[in-house]
């Protein structure tokens, strides 16, 4: 994964947009596994990922997407 690229969504501002669209915009199975990815690819390796995407409200956002929409096992892989 491109490091220059993980910084580049490092940012409170990336992750904010990240979690929203997570929250408002992803409502198949599909669509989670591909923001899951993205944030797992971001935080790989990257403190400060981690760190942003370690907040109550992303955290949270994350837990309800995956509860609601995750319903076959390759969805969380």
């Amino acid at each position: 994964v491109n490091g220059e690229g993980k910084r580049l969504f490092s940012t409170p501002e990336a992750v904010s947009a990240i979690i929203n669209a997570l929250s408002k915009y992803a409502t198949t199975p599909e669509s989670i596994q591909g923001l899951v990815r993205a944030i797992s690819r971001i935080c790989q390796n990257n403190p400060e990922g981690t760190r942003l995407f370690s907040t109550p409200e992303a955290v949270s956002a994350i837990v309800v997407a995956l509860r609601e929409y995750a319903t076959a096992a390759e969805s969380v892989e």
